[in-house]
């Protein structure tokens, strides 16, 4: 699609969330199915923690519980907010509170009660289990939620709560545009390098939703760069432009 400019993720997140709330210290992004934390520094990003291989801190884990009880996950906040007391989970691996809540259902906690209590544990699946960082103080005090998950009240009422219980005077700040953050600052940056430019390889909209392509997995994607024999999907438009673009191999990601 002759894209202008190739934004890195992180960077996307942070011109968004400084762009809204100016000097920040911590940019907690939760998406379905990855956790970034960027720790700012006089503006930038000084180190960040990213995890995508555990479902344990992101929106999944909220929606597989909804699923359980075959309720839509906007709904979650609404239903759980309805409890009026919640169990202790266990945090840690998404197995083992998928377990707690069986052992909850047995002891006769409602479904509500279950949702306010997975809601209590996702700051510290974020924040002990997969990010580590059990101080928070030491990471300053303005913060900044984002990430489709923050949609989820009962989530962000969770991490407020968590992070003001351990930062004195701390800030918490849920971005207006939480699960479009990233997008925002990458058409911030675009819109920098193409006014810069004074002029655009874009294709355009109409263009880009028309876009065709096909989709290949087969015995001719086998990436064979690993030891491990990995497929990948790739996307092809037809000529004159033509995008190869594998999806699932790490070599590539």
């Amino acid at each position: 699609m002759l894209a202008d400019v190739n934004v890195v993720e992180t960077v996307a997140h942070m011109m968004s969330a400084v762009h809204f709330f100016g000097d920040v210290d911590v940019i907690c992004d939760i998406g379905g199915q990855d956790i970034k934390v960027l720790f700012m520094k006089n503006g930038d990003i000084a180190n960040f923690r990213l995890s995508n291989s555990c479902s344990a801190g992101n929106g999944m884990l909220l929606q597989a519980m909804a699923d359980q009880f075959g309720l839509p996950v906007t709904k979650y906040a609404e239903t759980a907010f309805k409890a009026e007391l919640a169990p202790k989970f266990s945090y840690g691996c998404a197995v083992f509170l998928d377990t707690d809540r069986v052992n909850f259902q047995k002891e006769g906690y409602s479904k509500e009660e279950l949702l306010a209590g997975l809601a209590q544990v996702l700051p510290k699946n974020v924040w002990q289990y997969v990010v580590q960082i059990p101080r928070l103080a030491a990471l300053g005090t303005k913060y900044v939620l984002q990430g489709g998950t923050q949609y989820n009240m009962a989530a962000v009422k969770a991490q407020v709560d968590y992070i003001k219980e351990r930062v004195p005077g701390a800030e918490v700040y849920v971005h207006p545009h939480t699960g479009e953050a990233g997008a925002i600052g990458a058409a911030m940056e675009t819109l920098r390098v193409v006014s810069r430019k004074k002029t655009s390889r874009f294709i355009g909209m109409d263009a880009a939703i028309a876009l065709n392509y096909t989709t290949k997995n087969d015995e001719e994607t086998v990436c064979h760069f690993l030891s491990e024999r990995v497929q990948a999907n790739i996307h092809r438009r037809p000529a004159p432009r033509r995008l190869d673009q594998p999806l699932h191999c790490r070599i590539f990601l």
